[in-house]
């Protein structure tokens, strides 16, 4: 086992999880066209559009009681951002790039090999609607929870 405190691990997972999606924002790739793809406690908060952003809730201790190590469930959020003057090409986009975004995530249950994730699971997904919308910029979201696993001693 991998000795890795909380923070570490939380940071790797963000890294990895932008790195995954911005290696499918290429020509004739999964996310191609995206303007950017920005980890969401970093960042400016008007991108370019089409664009993710990716930020973690709240994580969940989600182990019995053993030895040192701690087993956490972290919803790893993904939205897309996109700007159209056509609502519904607006709402239809949102979601295909929230949903090709999930799909890219969850090729790989491991996050690139991270030693410490054992497996990357769906969670929610909220296809975008009229109260994801502000005026000509739509949204839509995919959760992913990260399943891991630390030892911080």
């Amino acid at each position: 086992m991998e000795r890795i405190k909380l923070d570490e691990a939380l940071n790797q997972i963000l890294d990895e999880s932008v790195k995954k999606l911005e290696a499918q924002n290429a020509p004739d790739k999964i996310l191609e066209g995206v303007e950017e793809i920005i980890r969401g406690d970093r960042a400016r908060p008007q991108p370019s559009t089409p664009a993710l952003f990716v930020y973690c809730d709240a994580a969940r201790n989600a182990h019995e009681r053993r030895a040192m190590h701690e087993t956490w469930v972290l919803p790893l959020v993904i939205v897309a951002v996109v700007k159209d003057d056509e609502p519904e090409d607006g709402y239809k986009n949102a979601t295909a790039l929230a949903a090709k975004a999930r799909s890219v995530i969850l090729e790989d249950r491991r996050l690139n090999k991270l030693n410490f994730v054992q497996d990357l699971y769906s969670d929610r997904f909220e296809a975008s609607a009229p109260w994801l919308r502000e005026g000509q910029v739509f949204y839509s979201l995919a959760i992913v929870n990260v399943v891991f696993t630390i030892l911080e001693i």
